[in-house]
């Protein structure tokens, strides 16, 4: 039997205005680690406080910011399903926080403006290689031979771990 999440339709979304700034990703564009059943926003820190997040929409193709849900990448990674996401099931939510959870130290790197924002979408879309992306990376020249060899997210995750790089908010 699923067991879905329920919209809860007094949940306040963030302004309209803010999520139009924010990048975004459709799931069937994706090529690295494969195509994702859902889409999302995602930026840099913003004027407002609030932790590191994206938006997520389950849809694959369609992006309407209205419509998007709100997962924190911190904390208790606490999901607010959007307006057309009011039956997801656990299995979809536990399948977009893997994707969250194993590209981290990416969102991470975005969130804190230590690499260019629409670089993430070139990456994730294979517009890009994570070579390319690395190159970008605030700390690149500091770290060039060894990023140089890396070749993996959860190398560059190791990486910037084991030298203290990336704010990873707890996670």
């Amino acid at each position: 039997m699923k067991r879905y999440v329920k919209y809860d339709s007094d949940t306040e979304l963030d302004d309209l205005d803010e999520i139009m700034c924010m990048s975004n990703v459709r799931g069937k564009k994706v090529v690295h680690p494969s195509k994702l059943p859902f889409s999302f926003y995602y930026s840099t820190k913003s004027q407002k406080q609030h932790s590191i997040r994206v938006k997520p929409i389950f849809n694959d193709n369609r992006m309407s910011a209205d419509l998007a849900g709100t997962l924190k990448l911190c904390d208790d990674w606490s999901y607010v399903p959007g307006k057309e996401n009011r039956r997801i099931s656990h299995s979809e939510i536990r399948i977009m926080k893997q994707f969250f959870q194993s590209n981290i130290v990416l969102f991470c790197l975005v969130w804190d403006m230590q690499v260019n924002e629409p670089l993430l979408a070139d990456y994730l879309q294979g517009e890009i290689s994570l070579h390319e992306f690395i190159e970008d990376l605030d700390f690149y020249r500091e770290y060039k031979q060894e990023l140089d060899n890396i070749n993996t997210v959860k190398e560059l995750e190791n990486f910037c771990r084991k030298n203290k790089l990336v704010n990873f908010y707890g996670n």
